[in-house]
């Protein structure tokens, strides 16, 4: 878990497998171990920036061969999920509009210096994973207390 916090986003924890290996990379201390030994348990702690320690392991791992079969599952994984969402775009709804057709048509009119600021509900949820912001530090999320 790189700079993630094992909050609501995560269900506590339960959402991580419970034989799973955990290794946690963030600059907080605090979020180190936030909710740590109800449902999940780390078995590694870095106290860092996620965004430097996995730059500096990335040039101890051996050569991108090794995971090219893997990040091609990665890959068609992502393109079966973008035809579903496409598919569900284009169902009608009882009222309102379609929060994924909404979200869909709102990404692809973004410009490329766009910053998203979002505050929970179904849009938010559906844009979490049909938008793709532009570059780093482009969607602000309130956070589970509403603040930024």
């Amino acid at each position: 878990l790189a700079g993630v916090p094992v909050d609501f986003r995560l269900s506590y924890g339960r959402s991580l497998g419970s034989k799973a290996k955990i290794v946690i990379i963030n600059r907080s201390a605090v979020d180190l171990s936030l909710n740590e030994n109800v449902f999940w348990k780390a078995t590694l702690k870095v106290l860092a920036d996620p965004c430097d320690a996995l730059i500096r392991l990335s040039a101890h791992t051996p050569g991108s061969e090794q995971w090219a079969s893997w990040l091609t599952g990665l890959r068609e994984i992502d393109a079966k999920k973008e035809v579903e969402n496409q598919e569900k775009a284009s169902l009608p709804t009882e009222t309102n509009n379609n929060p994924i057709q909404v979200v869909f048509e709102m990404d692809a009119v973004l410009s490329d210096n766009s910053v998203l600021v979002a505050d929970g509900g179904d849009f938010v949820a559906t844009a979490a994973y049909t938008v793709r912001p532009r570059g780093p530090l482009s969607w602000l999320d309130p956070g589970v207390f509403g603040t930024l």
